[in-house]
């Protein structure tokens, strides 16, 4: 089980200017580090210690220098570090912190000349009503969680979402919140995030629908006069989890990410549609951009790819007093069932018994829990981008990786997965958190790691393809 927080580096620059003692967060990361991080072993060996050891003990210098007494220098003294292990589970962030103790004034002078739309909200309305020639996209539009409200309007051949509504802090009326560009077939953004930084994403547009997808950011949706939501099949979460029937063959499941939010989500939304896909020959899963979560949120997923039985290959965990409180932790958090929080209970027991070594309750492989191989769907197509991750990528090795109806399109995934089930702290006196895997894949040992590496497709598709989706439903419906 990976449980992997998707994290947002919100950096203002009240925050980064925060004092801090860095020699001493310096220290506290890497002694954590060194300590929980379960591929610290593997990292740091015979062959590569030297070079650990300079890069350390350079850094630890340059911690204690008077230029890096603040936090956002500090943190990325701290992320050079941490970049030799070379793994995206090892982490070092800030908090959003900066907001609640900056000034307001001073945050909005800051931004005050950010790109704007000279235009109320009373007369975008007017203009609603009297332009002749509107853009399809034109109108009202808000993003999932209800924070922006915004007016999307067509100027110099650009489509320009500015703010009607947001925090009247980091965001005030007028700002361009963003620019929505069509190449063709497939739609781009400038996207400026909560402290402005800009961010180039691609767009999924479902005009049909009344909503667009924009990368790794969330669904946005259009709005009628009254601020009610157009898209009548709309219901919370469907922008990260969704399930659409494409034509009489294909049905597409759209799941964005398997934190554990999201898991009664899945598994009702699997439910209620039981019978359709177990009636629809193909079914195309896009979990493009899915950085991971919980193992226990694709569970639900596996029955409909199930063929055969099969072997996982397990993994062990680092038993050090932090890693086993983590355990402790877990059992006390009321997402999980009862019997999964009494498991965990056991878990920290049994690592209790086996402190300063990697335990494992299992051996190297165990048979994966059996299922009825349904007749339908036949034929099931897994969508994946470099944003697939963590627990995405053990979705991929285990339920899709040993079935014989399933196919993975698209590009490598990132790699993240060797070392895993992610615990962070916060570095004492900062606003700064560290991040690291403590447990380690067998897979390591078998020479069948993917760090760096990825779960490889076994149909590529090229920069050329505007609309993955009905590439990929043309190829399972042309047979």
């Amino acid at each position: 089980m990976r449980i992997v927080a998707l994290l947002l580096l919100f950096i203002t620059a009240q925050a980064a200017a925060q004092p801090c003692d860095c020699s001493a967060a310096f220290s506290f990361a890497v002694q954590k580090i060194e300590t929980n991080y379960a591929g610290f072993r593997d990292k740091v060996n015979k062959e590569t210690a030297p070079a650990y050891n300079a890069l350390t003990d350079s850094l630890r210098q340059q911690a204690h220098q008077p230029q890096n007494q603040t936090e956002g220098n500090c943190i990325q003294l701290i992320r050079t570090w941490k970049a030799f292990f070379k793994d995206g589970h090892v982490q070092a962030f800030t908090r959003s912190s900066g907001a609640a103790s900056a000034n307001a004034d001073s945050i909005r002078q800051l931004y005050k000349n950010s790109e704007k739309v000279a235009m109320t909200e009373a007369a975008f309305k007017t203009y609603l009503q009297k332009e002749k020639n509107l853009h399809p996209m034109e109108g009202w539009w808000r993003n999932e969680d209800g924070g922006y409200k915004v007016g999307l309007i067509k100027q110099d051949a650009v489509l320009k979402a500015f703010v009607l509504k947001a925090d009247s802090v980091y965001w005030m009326p007028g700002q361009v919140k963003m620019k929505l560009y069509a190449d063709g077939k497939s739609w781009r953004t400038d996207y400026y995030m909560g402290n402005h930084s800009l961010q180039q994403k691609n767009v999924t547009v479902n005009e049909a629908h009344n909503m667009f997808a924009i990368d790794g950011v969330g669904l946005w949706l259009k709005l009628d006069d009254t601020g009610a939501i157009l898209n009548k099949q709309y219901y919370a979460g469907s922008g990260l989890v969704r399930l659409e029937k494409r034509s009489d063959q294909t049905v597409l499941l759209v799941i964005r990410s398997f934190n554990e939010g999201y898991r009664q989500l899945i598994d009702s939304l699997l439910t209620a549609n039981h019978a359709l896909l177990t009636s629809s020959p193909n079914l195309i899963i896009d979990v493009r951009g899915n950085g991971g979560g919980s193992d226990y949120s694709f569970y639900p997923l596996l029955k409909y790819l199930y063929t055969h039985p099969y072997q996982r290959v397990t993994s062990q965990t680092l038993c050090t007093p932090d890693n086993i409180d983590r355990y402790r932790r877990l059992a006390g958090m009321d997402v999980f069932t009862k019997e999964e929080r009494e498991s965990f209970v056991k878990r920290a027991a049994d690592m209790e018994r086996h402190k300063g070594s990697f335990w494992s309750s299992s051996p190297v492989y165990i048979d994966a829990e059996p299922q009825t191989a349904f007749s339908f769907p036949k034929k099931v197509a897994v969508i994946v981008d470099g944003g697939c991750a963590s627990t995405t990528e053990q979705f991929l090795l285990d339920g899709v990786g040993n079935s014989n109806k399933t196919k993975i399109y698209g590009v490598p995934t990132a790699g993240v997965l060797d070392y895993a089930n992610m615990d962070n702290c916060a570095i004492p006196n900062t606003g700064m958190n560290i991040g690291y895997a403590t447990s380690r894949s067998r897979r390591v040992d078998l020479g069948k790691g993917i760090d760096n590496v990825g779960v490889q497709p076994h149909v590529p598709i090229g920069k050329e393809v505007a609309d993955w989706v009905q590439f990929v439903q043309q190829d399972l419906e042309k047979n």
